[in-house]
């Protein structure tokens, strides 16, 4: 019994591919060689050359693409930055109005209320009528 066999059903219960009896090769086939398999004849030497050039052309351009991909996402992050500030910005701008126009309004019931218990406004005093000039 040849060793291969022994191997093979020993170790059959771990793995039942491993049991497959091997052929014994024929004599009449004769073995597969290298130099029979036509491969596609191989390009010039200018041809590949060529090729390393133009490979070469795009390896750089890929690299000046990426780099510019990187540029102009920092670019957008930073673009952002700016719209989220101007954002807020415009937010406070408009609450400060609205306090404003709320000031602008009380101060305009203010001066209505005066001038209905008839309190002369200050800017239109004439100093003749409270004895004369006081400076």
């Amino acid at each position: 019994m040849p060793i291969i066999e022994k191997i093979s059903r020993f170790m059959m219960p771990l793995n039942p591919h491993i049991s497959l009896p091997i052929p014994e090769p024929r004599s009449d086939e004769v073995p597969y060689r290298l130099s029979q398999k036509r491969l596609p004849p191989r390009p010039a030497s200018r041809e590949i050359a060529a090729l390393q050039l133009e490979n070469e052309i795009l390896r750089q351009e890929n690299h000046s693409l990426r780099a510019r991909l990187e540029v102009c996402g920092k670019e957008m992050t930073r673009y952002h930055k700016v719209a989220c500030a101007a954002q807020s910005l415009t937010e406070e701008f408009m609450a400060a109005l609205h306090h404003l126009q709320q000031s602008i309004s009380i101060m305009k019931k203010a001066q209505q209320a005066a001038q209905r218990a008839c309190i002369v406004p200050l800017g239109r005093t004439d100093s003749s009528e409270f004895g004369g000039n006081w400076i």
